[in-house]
């Protein structure tokens, strides 16, 4: 029934249900029950989408290391000085510790205010509230 119109097709699926005593609507639904009926696919269409997109693409994306470039005809990174293939080198931290050095002494908690002072006042620690600039 390829290429068939669709007055073709409803003549068809009603010569069918006549035949069998069966509605139309009902000849359609057992026509979407079989197994070579072509479901359509639930919810937005998707792009084509290549199955594994590894297989098309050997080169990792991103920026190559630094003094390699990519040889299509190895499919890997090659330093650009000798040709050899690139290996990773692991970076060595230093032992030296990074930030700034711990203290033993405990922090003195203050009772100043957060914020900006009021215009023309500093904070005194003895009295604990601000005073008039002197």
């Amino acid at each position: 029934m390829k290429g068939s119109s669709i007055k073709q097709i409803l003549g068809a699926v009603t010569a069918y249900a006549d035949a069998n005593g069966m509605t139309g609507s009902e000849v359609l639904a057992e026509v979407r029950g079989l197994e070579e009926f072509p479901k359509g696919k639930r919810g937005r269409p998707r792009k084509d989408v290549v199955s594994s997109p590894m297989v098309e693409r050997k080169r990792p994306r991103g920026r190559p290391p630094t003094g390699a470039v990519w040889d299509e005809a190895q499919e890997c990174y090659v330093n650009t000085d000798d040709g050899e293939v690139y290996q990773k080198v692991e970076k060595v931290s230093s032992g030296r510790p990074r930030g700034r050095p711990r203290t033993s002494e405990p922090k003195v908690p203050s009772t100043r205010p957060k914020g900006r002072p009021p215009k023309g006042k500093v904070w005194s620690e003895e009295d604990g509230v601000y005073v008039d600039e002197e």
